[in-house]
């Protein structure tokens, strides 16, 4: 589990950056009233959302969690990947406070990468800009509503609960467009926005792009229409954002979500012999229930795996239940339980050697 958010952004300078000065129990109303309308009435959002009191309640709850969901990324990016993201023009889609471009400075460093925000709201844009000039005066960002013409080749193409908003068809052909080298999408985790990402995924490939996260290689994906594949991030929370979410019920302590990332790359792609924990089934007394997609190759493989905790210490047992799912696995079988059920004794995970 990821330790408190402050190494990320400071909610006390977070609050001085806001467009509104607000109260905690006003924020706990408006974010209320924000959940509401997505839930209730999606016509009333872009209303909403043109209230610079609302626009600052979401983006001093929402804007530090969601920062996480790029930590926890980055975990698992290549070394490749991290250079190509430190030397090219980095776009968000839907940039909403600047979530993701300001996770992304905390990650790469202030300077060296040019940043796009897009956005066609014009006070989300106008809380990114004030959140930029007093945090992160040294980077360099453009705050725009449309994609400005640019002649840098090297692109990445950032999609943050917005290829969900924009349907699979749009998303594409802004891919297209902008000829982007890297993807990554960070979108809700529901059922829905999967199988509209598995399209989106299916497309990519078909284009010449391989996916690096979190599938074990490019090949067809195995879930579903009853099944999917999500992350879950856990984390720990300040005091005041933990009060807040409890107040709101809202626990982002937990947080569901869909995170891909494709590159554009000629070799062939590689089948990875480690296989990916996509999903914590409900704790069992005696094992861990996970669900994972192992790669081979001719198709990525679905299997449910059980991992007995008997012989395991209560170091390695608190460790395993406080992982997030995304992480690698190698094992090996013990017992074949049912059809589509195995238990397995760990080698490694996340490439190191796993000792009871």
């Amino acid at each position: 589990m990821f330790g408190p958010l402050f190494f990320m952004i400071e909610l006390e300078k977070l609050k001085h950056s806001l467009l509104s000065n607000v109260s905690e129990d006003e924020i706990s109303k408006r974010l209320n009233d924000i959940s509401n309308t997505f839930n209730i009435d999606r016509k009333k959002i872009e209303k909403m959302y043109s209230d610079e009191k609302n626009i600052s309640s979401y983006a001093y709850f929402y804007l530090p969690t969601n920062m996480y969901k790029m930590k926890f990324l980055f975990d698992f990016l290549t070394d490749d990947i991290l250079r190509y993201l430190k030397n090219s023009t980095i776009i968000d889609i839907g940039t909403g406070p600047g979530t993701y471009i300001f996770s992304l400075i905390e990650l790469l460093g202030a300077s060296g990468n040019q940043y796009i925000g897009v956005d066609t709201n014009k006070h989300m844009l106008k809380q990114a800009h004030k959140i930029q000039n007093n945090l992160y005066p040294n980077s360099d960002v453009n705050w725009t509503s449309s994609i400005p013409k640019f002649d840098n080749e090297e692109c990445t193409l950032i999609f943050g609960n917005s290829a969900n908003e924009m349907g699979h068809l749009k998303t594409l052909k802004l891919i297209n467009e902008t000829a982007a080298k890297l993807v990554i999408f960070i979108e809700p985790g529901t059922k829905e926005v999967f199988h509209e990402m598995k399209i989106i995924r299916e497309k990519l490939i078909s284009s010449g792009f391989s996916i690096d996260f979190p599938c074990p290689s490019s090949k067809s994906c195995p879930m579903s229409e009853d099944n999917w594949c999500h992350q879950m991030i856990k984390l720990s929370l300040p005091y005041d954002l933990e009060r807040l979410g409890q107040k709101i019920k809202k626990d982002r302590t937990k947080m569901p979500a869909i995170i891909h990332v494709y590159r554009k790359r000629d070799e062939s792609d590689c089948v990875d012999n480690e296989a990916r924990v996509i999903r914590l089934e409900k704790k069992a007394k005696h094992a861990l229930l996970w669900n994972i997609c192992e790669g081979s190759d001719e198709s990525n493989v679905f299997h449910r795996i059980e991992v007995p905790k008997k012989g395991l210490s209560k170091k390695k047992m608190k460790e395993l239940e406080a992982m997030s799912t995304g992480f690698s696995i190698n094992f090996e079988v013990e017992k074949v339980i049912s059809e589509n059920l195995k238990r397995v004794k760990l080698l490694k995970v996340n490439g190191h050697e796993f000792n009871n």
